[in-house]
Formats: C-alpha cells, structure tokens, sequence
C-alpha cells in the first residue's frame, strides 16, 4: 500500500523565470499504464495546502534561469499497487492563475517519458510529450501487524522504566 509520495518541483512566472509558490491545494492520483500512456485513474487524492510539507532545497537552473528547487512530501489515500506494474504518479498543483505554474524537476531511471497536460475552466485542453523523466519517491504505509509490533515494544520500555524508577 502506498501511503506517501514525495515529489520536486519548480514555479516559474509568466517570462519562465523563477516564480513564487502559488499553490492552493493539490491533486495527486495514479493512473494504469495503457500502452505507454496514462489509462484509468486509479486512486485520487485531494490534499489542502497545509497537508502537504514544503522545503526549499535551494537554486537550480531551468536554462540559464536561476530557479528556487521545491521538495513536497505529502500522506494519501492508501494506494494498492501491484509489484512489476507501471502506474503514472500525477501531483496535480491547484492554483488561482495560470502562472505562476509548476515544472517538476527532471529525474532518471524511468522510461524517458513525461506527459503533461494544462487546464482550462476544469477541461484538458492540451496535453503534451515531454522527453524525461520527473523525480518522485513513494512510500508504503505500515502494515496494522507493524504497527502493533512498534506499540508493543514501546508499551514493554515504558514497563521497563517504570520498574527502575
């Protein structure tokens, strides 16, 4: 079960230049492979602003732009992926405006394909190959059995303490 995800990203203004963050909530949903492309939604979470963690790793370039490099790190809805499955990871940025939008920071160690798509009033109105591929790391949640295993050793130090003191 995927639990968390954390992803990379960028703003840039409306001269592609760095931006200000202008995020107020977010969407992030995995999709089933169809043949190389996303499929069918598979899980979708929304998450306000405050549910998502912000950092600021510092400067990057996006040409010879100086840029701000943002990590985001955020809990889901539990996923169940599959092992050896492909899924598309998808951190949809919400914002009031156009720009200042959201670039995810390029990664390696995939299939060299990207697919982005942009908004209008609510609708898909273009969607576009992007030759990389994004960088993200996702985490599992706690099986209930681990969690009971880590309550019960911390329930056994307490006990252990206690007959010290």
């Amino acid at each position: 079960m995927i639990g968390q995800a954390t992803w990379y990203g960028i703003y840039l203004d409306s001269a592609l230049a760095n931006g200000t963050p202008n995020t107020s909530s977010w969407q992030v949903s995995f999709y089933a492979d169809a043949a190389g492309v996303p499929g069918a939604q598979l899980s979708n979470t929304t998450l306000n602003l405050a549910d998502v963690t912000v950092q600021n790793l510092g400067t990057g370039f996006f040409g010879a732009e100086a840029v701000t490099v943002y990590q985001f790190s955020a809990n889901l809805s539990p996923f169940a992926a599959t092992a050896a499955t492909t899924y598309w990871f998808s951190p949809w940025s919400n914002g009031p405006t156009f720009f200042n939008l959201l670039g995810l920071v390029a990664g390696t160690g995939g299939d060299n394909a990207t697919y982005q798509e942009s908004l209008s009033a609510g609708s898909v109105s273009g969607t576009f190959v992007r030759g990389s591929d994004r960088a993200f790391s996702l985490a599992e949640v706690p099986e209930p059995s681990t969690n009971l295993l880590i309550l019960s050793g911390i329930g056994v130090l307490a006990l252990l303490r206690r007959r010290r003191a």
